[in-house]
């Protein structure tokens, strides 16, 4: 069954938050969820970009604005240098998780650059957008996302000219929720959208969700919009105030992905994650590239219930196409999607 609603997933679109692809995914999820599941929308002002672009030597490169920096109307232009320096306009090669969660590196250098706009190279053939933890507001000076393969004309032009005009447009998202009488007091959470397809990144979590839910794993499940846009949905849902459990269980992203099986599985308690690594491995998942309990911030959605407090078991993957319209179904391992819904059950139930 996994692999099926993986092949309907990977079908729907490109589910950026805000956009008919997010409404239709939303809509697809909740009919897989069944009776139990309903939709909770939530308002946004989404951005819709005009122009966005990067000239070197005369040739235009498409980009896209960062979703927490402000627009640029106009064209701008000047001296081109390594981020950081006192040329007018900033480059880099980011990698696309490098602003996950707010007040990374990235983020304090651009609130303290002398820069009038910086351009970031992201991804590898594509543009693999970096997210946007202080959405929806904005700070530092304009950035514009370019694809990786462009980092050595940036690093051998010495003047740029770059645009990022957008707007902002009103819209709405929906968070999947679904009640289970007299189950585990646990709550199943994943995200579900994603700058692009992103179907290894955001299908794995959710077969898993989807598979714990048939098997009423658990009492509560949770899936959220704006994952993107400073887990938007989740703020939303806890604003409102999450069920009352003894654990959430966190389905981050990369779950399954084909191209890289590593995968750290956090806890708020050491034991419980030491617990699903063992189920992973005793489920056939390769046990050596499960770290339980690595040293670093805790990612993704689980941050905020760490910030709250709250008990929480975490699972995040790797992806060579993070953020990256290749990540597609052939990058997403629905075998192993199942060892891990299996193992899940087995520590929630």
């Amino acid at each position: 069954m996994i692999a099926e609603w993986m092949a309907q997933y990977d079908a729907l679109g490109e589910p950026r938050c805000g956009t008919a692809d997010d409404a239709r995914a939303a809509a697809w999820l909740r009919d897989a969820a069944g009776a139990d599941a309903r939709l909770r929308t939530w308002a946004l002002q989404r951005i819709v970009a005009r122009q966005c672009w990067v000239e070197l030597d005369g040739a235009r490169i498409a980009a896209e604005p960062l979703f927490d920096s402000p627009p640029l109307s106009g064209p701008g232009s000047g001296a081109l240098g390594a981020f950081g320096t006192d040329c007018t306009i900033g480059w880099e090669k980011a990698h696309p998780g490098a602003a996950s969660l707010p007040g990374q590196s990235i983020a304090q250098r651009r609130a303290t650059c002398v820069h009038a706009a910086i351009i970031l190279a992201t991804g590898d053939a594509g543009i693999a957008p970096l997210n946007a933890p202080r959405f929806p507001e904005s700070f530092g000076p304009p950035v514009v996302q370019v694809a990786g393969d462009a980092a050595p004309r940036l690093e051998s032009a010495r003047h740029a000219r770059l645009l990022s005009d957008y707007t902002r447009e009103a819209a709405e998202s929906a968070n999947v929720e679904a009640s289970i009488p007299d189950a585990p007091d646990v709550l199943v959470l994943t995200p579900r959208t994603s700058w692009f397809t992103c179907t290894a990144e955001r299908g794995g979590g959710i077969g898993i969700w989807l598979d714990l839910l048939r098997r009423r794993a658990a009492g509560h499940f949770l899936a959220t919009g704006g994952h993107e846009l400073g887990h938007l949905g989740l703020k939303q849902a806890m604003a409102r105030g999450l069920p009352k459990v003894k654990l959430t269980l966190h389905l981050g992203a990369n779950l399954g992905c084909a191209g890289d099986p590593r995968l750290a599985v956090r806890s708020n308690d050491p034991a419980l994650a030491e617990k699903l690594a063992a189920a992973l491995a005793a489920a056939g998942y390769p046990a050596e590239a499960i770290t339980a309990n690595p040293p670093g911030p805790v990612n993704g959605e689980a941050h905020e219930l760490a910030h709250a407090g709250l008990p929480f078991l975490s699972m995040i993957g790797t992806n060579p196409h993070f953020h990256d319209r290749a990540d597609r179904l052939a990058n997403l391992d629905c075998a192993r999607v199942a060892l891990m819904a299996e193992a899940c059950a087995a520590v929630l139930t």
